[in-house]
């Protein structure tokens, strides 16, 4: 009985860690708004576009390996393939990017996201 019980709250402990793969551009920013900080949110908002590139090893590097933009087949993925965009280091960017616009009230749809970067 206490192997079962053991096994069971393995199972959910290990269950609840596994990062969630956003499916959407929206999704990465809703996922981002309960990763970040104010703190964190505000210096994204306050950096000009040209410099997000900053952000680039942290942030882009945490967004690369949870949102698991390395694996095979995900939604997101397909996303940024169905735009021309197929490095992971290219779907980042392109996402702090889209969550700096969204931070800032302006909404951008990947076309332009893309064009843009």
């Amino acid at each position: 009985m206490r192997i079962k019980t053991f096994f069971c709250i393995f199972v959910v402990i290990l269950c609840s860690c596994k990062p969630s793969i956003p499916l959407t551009l929206n999704d990465c920013y809703l996922m981002l708004d309960k990763k970040l900080s104010k703190e964190q949110k505000n210096d994204i908002k306050n950096t000009p576009v040209n410099d997000l590139s900053k952000f680039h090893m942290g942030l882009g590097m945490w967004i690369r390996n949870d949102f698991q933009l390395w694996a095979k087949d995900t939604e997101i993925k397909q996303i940024f393939f169905n735009v021309n965009r197929f490095h992971p280091d290219d779907m980042s960017s392109i996402i702090i990017r889209g969550y700096h616009y969204h931070l800032n009230g302006v909404e951008k749809s990947i076309e332009e996201l893309v064009y843009i970067y």
